[in-house]
Parts: structure tokens; sequence; C-alpha cells
């Protein structure tokens, strides 16, 4: 029979979509989400895309509700929901910006539609078996033909329409019938010449029929299973809130699939695929923080940077945001080649930042960590009685000596010019790289974990907002310049409770390092400057056999990640626990092929130390066991040396004892907390609490807390509490916390007869004197147990 007109349904019968239909509004409020962060209402920030689809749907719902107050079906156009969404979600803006935004986001919207749809060529095959005249399109949905249409061109050498109706243009859809008739009447055509093709019983067979018009149902069984699988996933992440794993994980595993399949040999290339996600969730963090802070560049530091900075060019090779981003620029710097420019003045506070974290330290390290020839001064070191420059000065920021050599004028006048020379090479090299010092922000990367570079970076350029995103950040070992703002992907300060595993981060530090040697300066070559680098012992060997292939398996997958990234709109957020998953596995139940290239490594410790040590002197396992078994405490003493090697579960890996790392791992947990104390504490509550394995006095160390109160800024406190009889002779302690840093407390005795804890001692954070009304006092005792919290005001 050959029909005058044939109509198709679009979505489900003419085009399908990669994704859950509603998904597919996912990807503008990412886009929104990211591009117009700082214009969107505070209340909307922070929230996931699901959560301003939400607002949308709604603002759908108000749309179609005055349609049918109008007598028209409950339809929405698509310009007037964006106008009523955007100014349900954006701040007071302009109605000339306001329509500008409207066209933006539709074209948007457009060019997301083309990206996660694609012709069904069963439709296809099935026209070529009609005789027709005229083929049109007919569909219920929110944008205007040519929008439909512009989708439609992108297959026009397979399939031609002549035109279309859509239901939003003309008011009426096809679940109430209407917009049959209104094709009828537009094309003049008898129902019974007519023939509609759709998958929907209601929409398109039954009213359809009850007007006369001839219908068949396109249904496919594979597509019908897509439909379902992407429901089953959208689903689950709806109800998740963002949060939820498992619909994401499993559009993850389906994407990668195959390409696990494709290797069949466990190889360094294969391990990085497997690994791949933890690190591509990463530089997506990267890239979305960068785009929320309106930065046009991402700079990389060496040298984890650069593996970094490839995996970004991969992204954006992939368009995996799919729109433009912040461009990746490496720099060649490291904590060596920066903190001597970063120093104003050869003098002792301003090397406290280095004797902060290497509190014993020998002449030779402590220039070595400048990278300043020490022989030039080796008659200032005879002169203060420093002539041995290997031997470790302990406490070296309070050595008389030390105090003497740098109050040397003439010592100081040589080593200030050699500072300013650093420093003019260093201003030199970041100018070539874009970096003039009159920015209003720039936005840094490295793996972690102190941001030490990015702080001597803010001190040389004080005028700039440094903002940098690292894996982690952990709590520093003095105070942050103010222009440094720090952002850690999985672990910020203190708030690291959950990802234990970043306790020993060299692995990560390993994996992804680079083959070209460490920055230790700069020189000026043919009128440019150069990063000199240096590399060390047996680097490239380890990196050519076996980091090279495992880098470059992560950069292959980030296709396939980046798909479903794009397709499902997901963020970095959402990402992150499925990330956590594969850094759990990497670093918590490594096989011994993963942990091989790790104690084959030699660490450099140049900066701080001075030297350059083997990861762990290879002792064996049983040598272990025999050297722990007959002292008292036999598991602490096996524990304390696993810890040695930096990575204890890698090295149960590699001596063959992999199977014992579940027991390690949860001895582990309960082990470390990262200066973990609850935010809230009743009375009396019993909380244990760890200190990270620091005794009291690497603490006083690590806090420098005799050279603070040198400030003249401390808080005198004083006290009395009484305590459970049973706890008096536990060797009770105080505590003093605000602004999750904590100080012990200079004296505190107690009294057995009496029963009560008497405590008194300074607060010397004179930042806490100028901003805090009180402070929280904890006791506890020997097993860090919270005995007591109270509070105390200033004065």
């Amino acid at each position: 029979m050959e029909y005058e007109l044939i109509s198709l349904d679009i979505w489900d019968t003419t085009l399908r979509r990669n994704c859950y239909h509603t998904e597919s509004k996912y990807g503008l409020a990412k886009y929104v989400l990211l591009k117009y962060r700082e214009q969107l209402k505070t209340a909307y920030r922070d929230f996931f895309p699901r959560d301003l689809v939400e607002v949308r749907l709604y603002c759908e719902k108000l749309v179609a509700n005055e349609s049918t107050s109008k007598g028209l079906d409950d339809e929405y156009e698509g310009k007037k929901v964006m106008q009523l969404w955007i100014r349900k979600i954006m701040e007071d803006i302009s109605r000339e910006i306001e329509k500008v935004w409207i066209e933006e986001f539709i074209d948007f919207e457009l060019n997301h539609e083309i990206y996660i749809s694609y012709l069904d060529h069963q439709i296809v095959k099935r026209l070529k078996k009609k005789k027709f005249k005229r083929l049109i399109f007919l569909s219920d949905y929110y944008m205007d033909c040519k929008y439909i249409e512009a989708i439609l061109n992108q297959y026009k050498d397979q399939i031609c329409f002549e035109e279309g109706m859509v239901s939003s243009e003309c008011g009426y859809n096809k679940k109430s019938g209407r917009l049959y008739e209104q094709a009828s009447r537009r094309y003049g055509i008898k129902p019974q010449k007519h023939l509609h093709i759709g998958d929907n019983r209601l929409s398109d067979m039954k009213r359809a029929k009850e007007k006369g018009i001839q219908v068949e149902r396109h249904r496919s069984f594979s597509e019908w299973k897509n439909r379902i699988s992407h429901r089953i996933n959208y689903l689950v992440r709806e109800k998740g809130h963002g949060k939820s794993t498992f619909g994401i994980k499993r559009l993850l595993q389906q994407a990668t699939s195959d390409l696990h399949r494709e290797l069949k040999k466990e190889d360094y290339y294969k391990l990085g695929m497997k690994d791949s996600l933890y690190y591509i969730s990463f530089v997506c963090g990267v890239i979305e923080k960068a785009l929320q802070n309106n930065v046009e560049t991402v700079y990389y530091f060496t040298r984890e940077g650069a593996f970094f900075k490839k995996i970004h060019e991969k992204i954006v090779e992939n368009n995996v945001f799919g729109f433009e981003v912040p461009k990746a620029e490496l720099l060649e710097i490291s904590r060596m080649a920066s903190f001597a420019p970063s120093v104003e003045k050869c003098a002792i506070a301003d090397m406290s930042r280095l004797w902060s974290q290497y509190p014993h330290q020998s002449i030779e390290a402590l220039f070595r960590s400048l990278n300043i020839d020490e022989n030039p001064f080796f008659s200032y070191f005879e002169k203060h009685g420093l002539g041995d420059t290997k031997k470790v000065i302990n406490q070296i920021q309070k050595d008389e000596r030390i105090l003497a050599l740098f109050a040397d004028e003439k010592f100081q006048e040589e080593m200030n010019r050699i500072l300013e020379n650093k420093r003019t090479l260093l201003k030199q090299y970041l100018k070539q790289k874009g970096i003039e010092g009159d920015e209003k922000r720039v936005f840094v990367v490295d793996i972690g974990w102190r941001g030490s570079i990015q702080d001597n970076l803010a001190i040389l350029f004080p005028n700039i907002q440094w903002m940098g995103y690292y894996m982690g950040v952990f709590r520093p070992y003095y105070r942050t310049p103010q222009n440094a703002v720090k952002f850690g992907y999985l672990v910020s300060d203190d708030q690291r409770n959950d990802i234990w595993h970043l306790r020993h981060p060299y692995p990560l530090e390993m994996y992804t390092n680079s083959n070209k040697g460490s920055v230790i300066g700069y020189c000026e070559k043919q009128g440019k400057v150069e990063a000199v680098r240096k590399p060390y012992q047996g680097e490239e060997k380890i990196f050519n056999k076996y980091l090279g292939n495992y880098q470059q398996g992560v950069l292959a997958s980030v296709k396939a990640y980046g798909k479903v990234i794009r397709t499902h709109a997901i963020t970095a957020e959402e990402l992150k626990p499925n990330a956590v998953e594969v850094l759990t596995k990497m670093m918590s139940r490594p096989k011994k092929k993963t942990a091989r290239p790790f104690f084959e490594l030699v660490y450099n410790s140049v900066y701080g130390d001075g030297k350059l040590e083997a990861i762990y002197d290879r002792q064996s396992f049983f040598q272990l066991i025999r050297s722990s078994l007959f002292r008292k405490k036999f598991v602490e003493n096996f524990l304390e040396g696993i810890e040695q090697s930096h990575w204890p579960q890698g090295y149960l890996a590699l001596q063959g004892f992999g199977f014992l790392n579940r027991l390690y791992n949860s001895r582990a947990r309960e082990m470390y907390r990262f200066y973990s104390v609850p935010t809230v504490l009743k009375r009396s509550e019993r909380i244990k609490w760890h200190e990270s394995g620091f005794s009291k006095e690497q603490l006083a160390d690590q806090w420098q807390i005799e050279d603070v109160i040198d400030h003249e800024k401390w808080f005198y406190i004083r006290g009395e509490f009484a305590i459970e009889k049973e706890y008096i002779n536990d060797e009770l302690s105080v505590l003093i916390r605000k602004s999750k840093l904590y100080f012990t407390v200079e004296k505190a005795t107690s009294n057995e007869s009496a029963g009560w804890f008497s405590f008194e001692g300074k607060i010397i954070d004179d930042e806490f004197l100028r901003s805090a009304e009180k402070a929280e006092v904890l006791i506890v005792n020997r097993s860090r147990e919270v005995m007591e919290i109270f509070s105390i005001r200033q004065g």
C-alpha cells in the first residue's frame, strides 16, 4: 500500500539517547554550575546538576499549567522555561543578559542532545520497505522544529524529512490526540492515507487510531534493554542525590569493560587502565574548580604535574566537558627551586618555614635545600664552630652557633646577593609562563601534600591570590600566607578520617612521577630562563620499565571514561566515591607486581635532609618477625617495622604475604585518624583520639611552641576539674581546641587524694587572640580517651 503521508515519532523511534531522557537536561545544569557559579544565587552554588534540573522541572510544570489554563494541552515552550529557570536560580540580571543566556543555554543543550543521541537504524530499514509520498515527524517535545531539524541534519544522508510538527509550537500534543488533528488540517491528508510510526502505546498508538490514522508500533528488543538499563541507572543516581556510587559505577564499568578485555596480559599498561578512574576524576575536579573560579590557565607543578597535564590535554582532546575549558601549562618548579627565591633576606625568621619541617638539620643539608654551594662559606662555618658540615644539629633554629652565623653581616650580605639572583631568575621564568605579578589570581595544581611550593610563590607575589588544588592537603608546619587558598580533592586539612590510605602517599607520587629529574633551580641561556633539572639514580630505568606503560594505560582510558562523564554529566564530586574505591584497592590491597617498582626506587629527600635514600633497606619478612618475636609487644613492634617501609601493604605483597593485608588494614584504621577529634562531645563521653603516631615532644617541635611565644602573643588559662578516681593515675593532659588546631598546655598536674586535676598554660596562637571569643578544653588520658570537655572565654 502506498501512503500519502508517513509521520514518525522522534524520541525512541527515530532517535535514541545514550542516557535516560531526563538526564539529557543534566548537561546544561552542569554547564551552568561550572561556568556561572558566581552568578547563581547562594543557595544553588553547591548543588549537583540533578538539583538544578529539579528546579527546571518545576518551572516546566508552571508553564504547562499556564498553557492548560488557556485551553491548550499541558505543553511548555523551551524558551519560556529557560527564562523562568534563569530567574529562579540566578541573581538579578538585566533583560539583555537574560536574552543572551537563554540563547546560549539553548545552543549548548542542542549540542549536548546531538552528542548523546543517535539514529535508530531499524527505522531506516523499515522505511525502505514502505511506499509513501511525504515524510514528516510528529513529536511531543519542548523545543521547536528548527531544534529537532538541527539534530536530524546529522543523519540527512540516511533519512530525510520534508518538515515536522512539535507540541511546544502549536500547544497541542499527541497524548491528547489534538496534534494529529492539527497535522491532518495542515497537510490535507485523509486519515486512511496517513501512517504514523511510534513507540508509545498511548500517544503513538491509541490516540492516532482514534483519529482514524493507520499505525505501526516500532519496537527493538536490544534498544528496550538499553532503555531499561538507562532508567535503572538514573533512578539509583537520583535516589542517591548525587552521592550514590552504584548507578555511576555501573555506567563506568560498562564503558571500560571492552577496553579491559582487549588486554589479556596483566602488564603495567592494563594496571594503569584499572587505576585510571582515580587520576581522571582528580583532573576533572581540577578543571571544574578552575571553571568555577574563572581562570584561563591551570598551572601544573612538576614532577607529578607533567602526568596530570597529559590527562588534562586528553580530556580537552576528547571534549569531555562539551565546551571550552582552561588550558594546561606546566611549571617546572620544586620546593628546592622555589624556597630560596621566596626567602626575603638571610635571617632566622625567614628560614623558619624550612626548619619547622626539618628542625634537625646539618649545614650541608641546609645549603642543599637552598641549592647553594656551601664551599665558599666554609670560612664562616669554621669561624662560628660549624666546621663539620655533615653533622646534624638538633633544634637548628635555636642553636647558638647558627644564631651567630646568621647574625654575621658579611655572611648575610653574600647570602642575600645569591638569594636575590635566584629570586630574579624565578620571576623571569614565571613571566615567560604568563605570570607577571599583576594577575588577580593564579590556579596551580600539584599532587599534595602541604602546598609548600604554593606558599613560596604566594610569598614571592603577595598581590596575587594563589589558588592550589591537590589530591590531598595536610596540615601545614607553619602559618599559610593569607593570599594562598588550598583545596583538597580527597583530603582537606584534618578532615581525613575516611581516606586513611593517604598516610603513606609515596606510592602515588611514584606512579605519577616523570623521568626528567627534579628541578633544582634556574639558569639563563641565550636570553631565556630555563629550569635546571637533575635526574637521580635509577629513576629513568624504573620509569621506562614500569611507570611509562602504567601512565599510558591511564591516558588510554580517558576516552572511554570521558564519554560516560559527558553523556551523563557526571561531576568530579559524584565520581569521588568510585575514585576512593579505586584508591582503596590500589593502596591497601596491592598485588606483588604493583608494589615492585616502589621498592626499587631511590627516594629523593635532598630538600630538607640533603640526601637520597632507599625506600626500604629490603629487610626480609622473616628477619622482621625474628627481630620482633621475643620482644614484649610483638604485634606493635612488627607493625612499627613494616611502617618504616613507607607502604606497609605494598611491602607485605612484595614479600609474598599479601594475604595479611586484610588484618593489617583493619588494625591500621584504628591506629590512624589524621588528628581526628569529633566536633561534638558530650559530657563524660569517652572517645578515642589518636595523634597519628606523634609524641608530645614531636608535636611541640611541629608547632614551634617556643618560637611562637617569642611573638609576645599569648593567652594564659588556668582551671580545675574533678575526675573519676580510676583515671587519676593515668597521666592526664590538656589540649586546647580552636579552629581545628590543637595546643598542649605547658603545665598539668593531678592530685590522687583530692580527686581533682589542675592545669595552667598559654595558648600561643596570635590569630586566636585576635579572633576567638572562646576555646574548647579537652582533658585526655594516656590512651587518648576524652574525659571531659568545656569552654573557656578570652580574658
